[in-house]
Parts: structure tokens; sequence; C-alpha cells
């Protein structure tokens, strides 16, 4: 299974980046069978960065996941996002 993790370089996603080990890939033009993706922005954010950075760099993850033929999306997020804006 080819597994692309955005947010890699954070704690979390350098962790799943060493447990999937082979089947991380690095870049989204390789092909995919799954994505995770954890978006960065965090509750200490600029409202405007959180929409960014979270919504809208979701969506773009979203459609590109697509386009490279991802059959599964997992998203992890903070669990205290929820009261961030």
């Amino acid at each position: 299974m080819r597994v692309l993790v955005t947010g890699a370089s954070s704690s979390l996603g350098a962790a799943l980046v060493r447990r999937l080990g082979d089947e991380a890939v690095a870049r989204d033009d390789d092909p995919l069978d799954a994505c995770i993706h954890i978006p960065a922005a965090g509750p200490g954010a600029d409202p405007t960065e959180l929409i960014r950075t979270n919504v809208l760099g979701t969506q773009l993850v979203l459609d590109a996941a697509r386009a490279a033929g991802a059959k599964r999306l997992a998203i992890a997020t903070r669990q205290r996002m929820e009261n961030a804006l």
C-alpha cells in the first residue's frame, strides 16, 4: 500500500511515516492507495491562518488525493480544534 502523509514534519506525522516505513510516499505525484492528512495550524494560530491551512488546505489535499487515485483518506487533527475559532 502506498500512503501519502501530509504534515510529516510534525511529531505525529513523523511518527506515522516511521511506522509506515516503505509504504509512505514523499510526493503526491507517486501512485497512491491512501492519504493521511494532518493539518498544521493549531488553536493559537490567527483565525485567517486556521481557515487557510485547515479548511482550504484540506480541500486541496482532497482534490489531489482523488486525482492521484487514492481510495482512502484519513484526516487527523487536534481534539481542541473545534473550539479554535
